[in-house]
């Protein structure tokens, strides 16, 4: 989980690097890039959204059959 936030961090924050690209990259490769960047997030909510029910399911059914 640690791994996955900094791996994000390291791609959406705000670095230098994600600067420079701003300043010479065509628009369209900008828009692709932020699509990606919508994308991860909707998918690391989901994945995050996913882990809240299966705890929520896990709590409830802790007995074993």
């Amino acid at each position: 989980m640690t791994q996955l936030l900094s791996l994000f961090n390291q791609i959406f924050g705000s670095q230098p690097k994600s600067n420079d690209l701003e300043k010479y990259a065509p628009p369209k490769v900008l828009q692709a890039f932020k699509a990606i960047k919508q994308a991860s997030l909707e998918l690391y909510d989901a994945w995050i959204e996913a882990r809240l029910e299966q705890a929520k399911y896990y709590s409830k059914h802790s007995h074993i059959e």
